[in-house]
């Protein structure tokens, strides 16, 4: 096995790695929150330590651009995780990595569908016979996607009812902001929660391209996308 450290440093006769990283995404952050590591660190942290043979290691995380945005994280060696690490590396180098055999998903569905688009892409104009093997798949998704339907039309029947609840509410605050309605040890609040959204629309849109071509080309985006689909072939 192999890894690549960053630096070595001595804490109370122990040997510790020392793990630099740089963050400026907020959501990142949730990974760092209540003393924790984000898991791909740890699992990073236990190789590097299982290599190295050290006795720990320590993250020091810049989440920003400024000193007090600094994270500091210590992880001990467990032997236990690095044995079963070890194990779970040996089979993936051997069973997959050697054998040119990407292992199974075992992640959600929308990181597996992103890994495989990742890998593939979409070949315009081809066309390729799946085995029947794959049939369950299609039946399975197509029942699915009906079961969908028949659950968003309760659900639109639902929203409706909803809405025909609060339109006499809706009157007789005669557009005030907010209402209060107190009934036994029970407050009811009604009101509009405000949300403020910066937009160009179509017709603006036209005339910067008209007027402004040289703006338009350099902060507008074309983007092509392809929505995957599976339908029985009526023509069949």
């Amino acid at each position: 096995m192999i890894s690549d450290f960053d630096f070595f440093v001595k804490l109370d006769e122990k040997i510790y790695l020392l793990e630099c990283k740089t963050s400026f995404s907020y959501h990142h952050m949730n990974g760092w929150e209540g003393g924790n590591i984000p898991p791909h660190y740890v699992l990073q942290g236990i190789h590097y330590m299982s290599v190295a043979n050290v006795d720990g290691i320590i993250f020091l995380c810049l989440h920003g651009n400024h000193e007090g945005s600094l994270i500091i994280r210590r992880l001990e060696r467990d032997l236990a995780q690095e044995e079963e690490l070890i194990r779970q590396e040996s089979y993936f180098w051997n069973q997959c990595v050697a054998l040119r055999k990407p292992p199974k998903y075992t992640e959600k569905a929308d990181l597996m569908l992103k890994s495989i688009q990742g890998r593939y892409g979409v070949q315009e104009n081809k066309q390729i016979v799946l085995p029947p093997s794959y049939a369950a798949n299609m039946t399975s998704y197509l029942k699915l996607k009906k079961r969908k339907s028949e659950l968003k039309r309760q659900m639109d029947q639902i929203d409706e009812q909803m809405k025909l609840a609060y339109a006499p509410i809706k009157e007789a605050m005669e557009g005030a902001e907010e209402a209060v309605l107190e009934t036994g040890n029970i407050r009811y609040l009604a009101g509009y929660n405000r949300k403020v959204t910066t937009s160009i629309n179509k017709d603006s849109l036209e005339v910067l391209q008209l007027m402004h071509p040289d703006i338009y080309r350099e902060y507008a985006q074309t983007n092509t996308s392809q929505s995957f689909y599976i339908k029985e072939d009526k023509a069949s």
